[in-house]
């Protein structure tokens, strides 16, 4: 009787968060600076980032690269697409870009090509996977003099949690900056203000969303990264 109470249950904790309590920020700058460290120092092999509906990126070492950008400009579609895959003992490399066509490539390339290609593109994802830390230190003040021009003015509403199901950190925020602008020739300072909810777990972020002129999502999944085949397959 009481494992079916518990197991009623479980959805209502789940949805009310009673699973989480609150950890200080020095913890959670602890996990700040153990997310940024496993990242720079390449800790990741297969991964795949996404925003809700303009990028993809999908890598998996020693295998495949696929970065695609979808949007409309001016209602006309831009597409760009970069992959760099091995199959059946060959490599290659293609490019597409719907502005610039001159940049397109579909060549087979050498293994020492493709290995450089691939130390570039782990670049390119370590880029991405740090952006939510560039993010989190700002809401946390724990930037060196160097990043000090990225710093908010100000930063309210500070939250850290850790969910003991999920394993997860949750840290939330909303930034506040003064931004110029210029009206009719007269020069004002507009406040603007950025709420930010970022995600880590086992050492890595998994979510960044933020609200500020508008919404936007980014998540960060592992071991699930998919190659389609560009020449054969659509996104």
């Amino acid at each position: 009787m009481k494992k079916q109470l518990c197991l009623a249950l479980l959805p209502v904790l789940l949805t009310t968060g009673c699973f989480s309590s609150s950890v200080s920020q020095d913890k959670m700058k602890d996990q700040i600076n153990e997310v940024e460290s496993n990242i720079n120092q390449g800790n990741f092999t297969n991964v795949k980032i996404k925003d809700k509906l303009q990028y993809k990126y999908d890598y998996k070492e020693g295998e495949f690269y696929r970065y695609s950008d979808f949007a409309l400009i001016l209602i006309v579609p831009y597409t760009e697409l970069v992959c760099t895959w091995q199959e059946n003992g060959h490599y290659y490399h293609y490019e597409k870009y719907s502005i610039n066509e001159k940049k397109n490539k579909d060549e087979e390339i050498t293994k020492e090509q493709f290995d450089a290609y691939m130390a570039d593109h782990k670049k390119t994802v370590q880029t991405q996977l740090n952006n939510p830390i560039k993010e989190a230190k700002k809401l946390l003040g724990t930037y060196t003099y160097e990043e000090y021009e990225l710093r908010y003015k100000e930063v309210a509403d500070v939250s850290c949690k850790y969910n003991f199901f999920e394993k997860e950190y949750t840290l939330k925020g909303t930034g506040i900056w003064e931004e110029t602008i210029y009206e009719d020739g007269v020069e004002t300072t507009k406040q603007k203000e950025q709420k930010d909810t970022l995600k880590f777990k086992k050492g890595l972020p998994t979510e960044w969303s933020y609200k500020n002129d508008g919404d936007k999502k980014w998540t960060y999944s592992y071991g699930k990264a998919e190659f389609k085949n560009p020449k054969t397959q659509d996104d």
